[in-house]
């Protein structure tokens, strides 16, 4: 009796279960190959956690604000025509949180590299960056992209006249910062 149970649970979850290693295999191959075209990591910001925290409670807030506002404006319009400076004051209010802070995190944020790799096949960096939507997005470069803006301000390096926030110290290596900056292509 025990043989036959066993022998029937292994014919039903046993496929499954080689289903789902095929299809772990598969990302986990998926995630090597997008490495491997990318090339070797030689960079990481330590303040990505911190950033998408940042970027995911600042756009939560604004879905938030920007969902309760249509409720709000229906039911208390009339008392906010009414009194002026207290309408004033909820609509910039509801536009700050709404759209002026995110903007202003975002304009931030964007110049901050999370990661970079370098590909010694090609001789070409790679930097990762996340966008308005905590989407990833890359920049190709090579070390004659790189350079260091006139002005100061919140970027360190220029890459292909972008400006990105880079640190020296995130480097993995003296060697592939001076790399990175051109001293010794």
């Amino acid at each position: 009796m025990t043989f036959r149970l066993f022998s029937e649970l292994q014919r039903c979850i046993l496929p499954k279960l080689q289903a789902r290693t095929v299809v772990f295999r598969w990302v986990r191959n998926l995630k090597s190959d997008t490495r491997s075209t990318l090339g070797d990591e030689v960079y990481y910001g330590t303040f990505e956690k911190t950033l998408k925290g940042v970027k995911l409670f600042s756009l939560a807030n604004s879905v938030l604000v920007l969902g309760v506002t249509p409720y709000f404006l229906s039911n208390y319009g009339d008392k906010l025509v009414q009194k002026r400076a207290t309408g004033a004051f909820v609509m910039t209010s509801v536009c700050a949180i709404g759209f002026v802070i995110p903007l202003f995190l975002h304009s931030l944020s964007r110049k901050y590299v999370t990661h970079m790799f370098y590909n010694f096949h090609t001789h070409q960096f790679t930097l990762r960056y996340y966008s308005l939507f905590l989407r990833q997005k890359h920049v190709t470069f090579s070390s004659a992209d790189v350079g260091v803006p006139i002005r100061a301000g919140y970027a360190t390096h220029t890459v292909k006249s972008r400006p990105f926030f880079i640190v020296k110290q995130n480097f993995f290596s003296d060697q592939m910062y001076a790399k990175f900056i051109g001293v010794n292509s």
